[in-house]
């Protein structure tokens, strides 16, 4: 569960200590890929392939991981961002984009998650990528 963050500002969680510690320990991408996790997987793909818009709409995976939706989505034309707080998964994707010459929009980090909700700074990059992608007219 996100803690409350800097009181300086709002609508900002940070990410709690033990959930960040499970996903430092680089299981998940795996936890997806092995047999237990394909039905999981599949699922979830097939729920996005019913629902979202016709490529190349854009899409923010907050929360993304290391790409394991991000990247079959860019394959079908959508211009994906990943965003993720943890490093490990950020550096898992921009290995595997390296590595597949599969391209995203943008794979950031950011320790902090900000909820949906108008970025209190236009400097706060992540927030305002964030909330662009969600309620820009083009996004």
């Amino acid at each position: 569960m996100p803690k409350q963050g800097d009181p300086s500002r709002p609508g900002v969680h940070t990410l709690d200590e033990e959930i960040q510690r499970y996903y430092e320990l680089g299981q998940e991408q795996n936890r997806l890929l092995a047999q237990g996790g394909d039905l999981e997987r599949v699922r979830t793909q097939d729920i996005l392939s019913r629902y979202l818009p016709s490529p190349p709409a854009v899409i923010c995976d907050v929360g993304g991981a290391a790409g394991i939706y991000a990247f079959p989505l860019s394959e079908r034309g959508f211009r994906v961002h990943l965003i993720d707080p943890i490093a490990l998964h950020i550096m898992q994707a921009r290995t595997h984009a390296a590595k597949s010459e599969i391209s995203l929009e943008s794979i950031q980090s950011d320790r902090e998650y900000g909820y949906i909700v108008r970025p209190a700074s236009k400097s706060d990059r992540q927030r305002r990528l964030f909330y662009d992608c969600l309620f820009s007219p083009s996004g």
